[in-house]
């Protein structure tokens, strides 16, 4: 996250304050023989530690935020010779009680959604969403020249090159019965182990045996990530070009990879974050540090905010299936909040089923799902209730 007049200590474990002092007010640089650590100057009184990550809910939601804080003051010195400030200003003459530092907890929150998948500083810098998921369908064909080839998201091209984005991540999804005996795999090197090399595993997660349900790779695109190649270790040939691409950005005139360009999301005004129920789709935190004594630091040990959903239960009236083809689509009364570990469960209650009646149901989105009467292969009219139950209530 941005740091303001104060830094993470590997001496404390902790965030405390920063001094003022600067290498580029030394004279003489190659003349400087202290220690590094005693270039430090006056330290700091306030300053804040701004959140990394934004919190996107894909939509309005109601939630609970709790504040995760664990803080101390600490006199980084209890030496006489190291207190600055005059005696009769001094808050604790034998530096047992620094107690006269305080850390809070603020948030801000918007409504709107992120159209350019960054935020901007309340300084005009720029700081870094949670990058995308996308899931990537693979098929093995004939190939030509080679005798197999990989295919993506249902074209018929072999072994195409892909283009993947920094601080996405991509689930290339080797269900389909054709990947059976043929993995996919990342490497530095064309044809991978086939051509030399060694394979790529910085951010990959192999799941699953290609050709059973379930069965992907899965590779999160490091800052600065090397350009790849995909392959299969079972077949030569099967690879081709990974062009890996980085993100643009410039922040007070130097380059920044790992950072994003400005966005277009506009936030309400920094509050201090109460262990409360709020309503919004984005959420940014950040924790304000301060002293009454130059002698004293706040140290702050941990640092969090817990973000929860209420657990509610949706129960419907008498609804008619009708004998669509495509089924009764159902929409949730209030959408549900949904992630890839957080799912709504349904059941259902049929009324004057037959002999030979099932029915067939969609998985559950945030939004609905879709049932389907049969008999045999019939689509057959039934009634019928549902039972939802879920976390979160999307607000309009």
């Amino acid at each position: 996250g941005q740091k303001n007049n104060v830094v993470y200590s590997d001496t404390y474990d902790g965030l405390i304050f920063d001094g003022d002092a600067s290498f580029d007010a030394i004279p003489d640089l190659a003349g400087f023989t202290d220690n590094i650590d005693s270039h430090f100057g006056t330290q700091f009184s306030d300053g804040e530690y701004i959140f990394q990550k934004v919190v996107d809910l894909g939509a309005k939601y109601n939630v609970r935020l709790s504040r995760i804080l664990t803080t101390r003051g600490l006199y980084k010195s209890d030496l006489i010779d190291d207190r600055t400030e005059l005696i009769d200003l001094w808050s604790d003459f034998d530096g047992l009680i620094p107690d006269d530092t305080n850390v809070e907890v603020y948030f801000r929150k918007s409504d709107s959604a992120e159209a350019a998948g960054s935020i901007v500083f309340e300084d005009s810098g720029y700081i870094e969403l949670e990058g995308d998921t996308v899931t990537i369908t693979v098929q093995v064909a004939d190939g030509n020249p080679t005798p197999k080839a990989f295919r993506f998201d249902g074209s018929n091209i072999n072994n195409p090159a892909q283009s993947l984005d920094e601080g996405n991540v991509y689930i290339f999804d080797q269900s389909h019965s054709s990947n059976s005996g043929f993995s996919l795999r990342f490497s530095e090197t064309s044809n991978g182990t086939h051509g030399g090399g060694s394979e790529y595993t910085t951010g990959v997660t192999v799941v699953g045996t290609p050709g059973s349900p379930g069965a992907y790779t899965q590779i999160n695109v490091a800052n600065n990530a090397p350009g790849l190649f995909y392959y299969c270790p079972a077949q030569s040939l099967m690879t081709a070009t990974v062009l890996t691409n980085g993100r643009l950005c410039t922040i007070r005139g130097q380059a920044c990879p790992n950072l994003l360009q400005q966005s277009t999301l506009a936030f309400e005004e920094w509050i201090p974050l109460e262990n409360n129920g709020y309503v919004g789709r984005s959420f940014q935190f950040k924790a304000v540090l301060s002293t009454e004594h130059l002698d004293q630091t706040p140290l702050v040990d941990q640092l969090g905010v817990s973000v929860q959903f209420e657990r509610r239960t949706e129960n419907s009236g008498t609804l008619i299936s009708g004998t669509s083809a495509s089924g009764k689509a159902v929409t949730f009364d209030k959408a549900f909040y949904t992630d890839n570990d957080t799912k709504v469960t349904v059941g259902i209650v049929a009324f004057g089923l037959g002999a030979g009646d099932y029915y067939v149901m969609s998985e559950p989105t945030g939004s609905g799902f879709t049932i389907t009467f049969k008999n045999g292969t019939r689509v057959v009219n039934r009634d019928f209730q549902y039972t939802a139950i879920g976390y979160g209530t999307q607000q309009a």
